[in-house]
Formats: structure tokens, C-alpha cells, sequence
């Protein structure tokens, strides 16, 4: 009798076989963050070292967006402007794709959204060079201070919608941080350009780098986050769905 009920008893199974399926679109934002934003420094490193002229007068009198323009007899001003709209789009999806993840209150849904705008400006920085006459050939100055503030707001806004979350919350205060530098850095930039100042000794492009950079080192920083924060959860999901770790039968 005993034996039948044992042959009759049906194999202890453990449905969720494959932890890191559910997991897919998280980590896929966090790749598409990461590699929009690499792809961007990568480019613009490419063509400043490639493009004649540009080290001859130092990177603090050269605009980010004079990698853009064809001068010196450079014509490869694609390379920049593509990537940067690479940077727009695939930050856009990133981030749409890691709200799941996010800080859970109110605050983090606009600061997504803000972000996103500025990344939507981006996208634009790349449409509208420098050398186009749309707008009466201020275009691209709207696009960049649009781009540059509500990305650099939104990142302001996501360090805020951090504080004192359980997850989140360790990272809040650097957050915060970039995203406090980079809107006094904007500020002080407009008000530069207005007066034609001096830059704190950093030049037009020095400054604006410090404008533009941390939201993109944030974007490499948050995808890495995400993605060992992730394994570390696939991890133990894996350990406790284990067959060793089950405890037997009596």
C-alpha cells in the first residue's frame, strides 16, 4: 500500500524555472542607458581627436556642439549628431523602461517624465546643428538650453523622489547633487553667454560641459545600479527555487 502511493505520487516540481524572463525589460532599460550614454562620450572623443583644429584652440573654446558643424574641412559632423540622438532615443526607452524599478511614489513619475523631455531635446540638438537657419538660426540654442534644463530639473527632481526610499535612497544625495551642479552650471552658463563673461576660467565649452555631463554619468551610473541590484535579486530567486534548498519530504 505504502509502495503504491509512492509510485502514485506526482515529482515535486518547481514552476518558476527561467528567474531572469521577468527581469528582461528592467535590465534591457538599464543596457539602453548605459549604452546610449557611452556611445555618446565615445563619439565625441572620436571627433575631437580626429577633427583638425579642434586641441589647437583647447577644448574650453569649443562648444559640444561644434563637433556638430563642418569646419576646418572636417565632414564628418554625422558622427556627433547621430550620437547624440542615439543618446535621446535610447534614454528615452531606458527610462521607460526602468519605471518599474524606480523609487514608488508620487514624486517619480514627473521626474521621469521631465528627464524624458530633455532627452526629446536631444534628439533635436542632433536635427538642428548649429548651422541651421531655422528659427532665424537660433534653433539650436533653444533646443540646448531646452534640453539642458529639463533633463538636468528632471534629474534634480528624481534625487528628491529618492530620499528615503529602501532601494534608492543610498544613491539620492549624489543624485541630487549632479542634478543641483548641473542646473547652477546652467544658470551661470545663460547668464555668461548673455554678458559674453568669462566662464570661471573654464571657457564657453568647459562650462557647458559641466552642464551636460552629469545627467549622462548619472544615466551609466543608474544602469549599473539596476542591473546588480537585478542579479543580486535573480540570485536569490535562484536559491530558493533550488532543489537543494528545498527542504525534504518526511
Amino acid at each position: 500500500m505504502g509502495e503504491d502511493v509512492e509510485q502514485d505520487a506526482a515529482p515535486v516540481t518547481h514552476a518558476v524555472s527561467k528567474p531572469w524572463a521577468s527581469l528582461s525589460r528592467v535590465r534591457l532599460g538599464a543596457v539602453l542607458l548605459i549604452v546610449g550614454s557611452v556611445q555618446f562620450f565615445i563619439a565625441m572623443a572620436v571627433e575631437q581627436a580626429l577633427r583638425p583644429g579642434y586641441y589647437d584652440v583647447g577644448i574650453g573654446s569649443n562648444t559640444i556642439s561644434d563637433l556638430g558643424v563642418n569646419i576646418h574641412g572636417w565632414g564628418y559632423d554625422w558622427i556627433f549628431n547621430s550620437s547624440v540622438m542615439i543618446l535621446g532615443f535610447l534614454a528615452i526607452a531606458g527610462i521607460v523602461a526602468l519605471y518599474p524599478v524606480l523609487p514608488k511614489n508620487g514624486r517619480t513619475y514627473p521626474a521621469a517624465w521631465v528627464v524624458c523631455i530633455g532627452c526629446l531635446g536631444a534628439i533635436c540638438i542632433g536635427i538642428f546643428t548649429e548651422s541651421t537657419t531655422a528659427m532665424g538660426g537660433l534653433a539650436h540654442d533653444y533646443f540646448s538650453v531646452f534640453t539642458f534644463g529639463f533633463a538636468n530639473i528632471g534629474l534634480t527632481m528624481m534625487g528628491i523622489a529618492m530620499w528615503g526610499d529602501k532601494v534608492w535612497g543610498r544613491h539620492a544625495l549624489l543624485t541630487l547633487g549632479l542634478g543641483i551642479l548641473s542646473v547652477v552650471a546652467l544658470a551661470f552658463y545663460i547668464q555668461n553667454e548673455l554678458t559674453k563673461g568669462i566662464y570661471f576660467g573654464l571657457g564657453e565649452g568647459g562650462l557647458e560641459r559641466v552642464v551636460a555631463f552629469p545627467v549622462i554619468l548619472w544615466a551609466i551610473f543608474a544602469g549599473i545600479v539596476v542591473l546588480r541590484n537585478e542579479a543580486a535579486k535573480a540570485r536569490a530567486s535562484s536559491n530558493l527555487l533550488s532543489p537543494s534548498s528545498a527542504g525534504s519530504v518526511g
